[in-house]
């Protein structure tokens, strides 16, 4: 409950760094964090060594080309191996970085998933069982909710885009979560109506049958959306309520929000 003894470290202080930031634990609990360092416009990341980083944290540039590594959203592989899925704000495009080790030592796969337009902002990703990577997404040129599903752990080739919602200007603030059974989830936020939104796929791909719901729409809400499922698979979210300056919370009954 942090009632005492809060540990409060500044891990990157080299120019003006930390903005769009992701972090993830390893299994022994040690902090993973993806950035953006405005100053060099470069997608960052630090590992640390122990689980309050008092030491020894390892500080990569993992990808320096153009102005990268905004909207960073970090998961970490079974073997502690770290993910990036970010924004390039020079071609406009999603990217996704895949470490070869657990500190990117030795580099990592650069990958470009969507370059369809101005594509990637207010990334979130998650991996599957298999450790393929998931990612919702903006599409700022059609004010579209898109969503990434690759079919290998580097999106290689072969993976799926979809539009899950183009209905007005949406899919701001994504949060992605899935299923036990692989199903993604997302929360976002509809900009043309000022409502707090989910979207509930009924497949890996969401390749038909997504359920779309309006959760809030007293005001102006669902700005930066965070969302949990619970053991029964049902969504609870986090967000702000603009209109009032309040933090407010969701928790739906059943898996649809229904």
């Amino acid at each position: 409950t942090c009632s005492s003894g809060t540990t409060i470290r500044t891990i990157d202080s080299t120019g003006d760094v930390g903005v769009y930031k992701s972090l993830a634990l390893t299994t022994a609990g040690f902090p993973v964090i993806s950035y953006h360092d405005v100053t060099n416009r470069d997608l960052k990341l630090a590992v640390c060594a122990e689980a309050t980083c008092s030491s020894g944290t390892t500080i990569r540039t993992i990808d320096s080309t153009g102005d990268v590594g905004w909207y960073t959203s970090v998961a970490l592989t079974t073997a502690g191996f770290p993910v990036i899925s970010y924004f390039d704000n020079t071609n406009r495009d999603l990217k996704l970085a895949v470490c070869t080790d657990t500190i990117c030592s030795s580099g990592a796969t650069i990958r470009t998933i969507d370059s369809t337009g101005n594509v990637g902002q207010y990334t979130s990703l998650v991996l599957t069982t298999a450790e393929f990577p998931v990612i919702s997404y903006l599409d700022n040129d059609n004010g579209d909710l898109k969503l990434a599903v690759c079919a290998d752990t580097t999106c290689s080739s072969g993976t799926t885009i979809r539009i899950i919602d183009s209905a007005d200007f949406v899919g701001q603030f994504t949060s992605l979560a899935l299923t036990a059974a692989g199903f993604p989830v997302i929360s976002y936020y509809d900009s043309t109506n000022t409502d707090l939104k989910v979207a509930v796929c009924a497949d890996a791909t969401c390749s038909s049958g997504t359920t779309i719901r309006t959760i809030d729409s007293t005001g102006n809400v669902g700005e930066y959306t965070s969302l949990a499922l619970t053991t029964g698979g049902f969504p609870v979210i986090s967000y702000y309520n603009q209109s009032i300056g309040v933090l407010k919370l969701a928790v739906c009954a059943d898996a649809t929000c229904l």
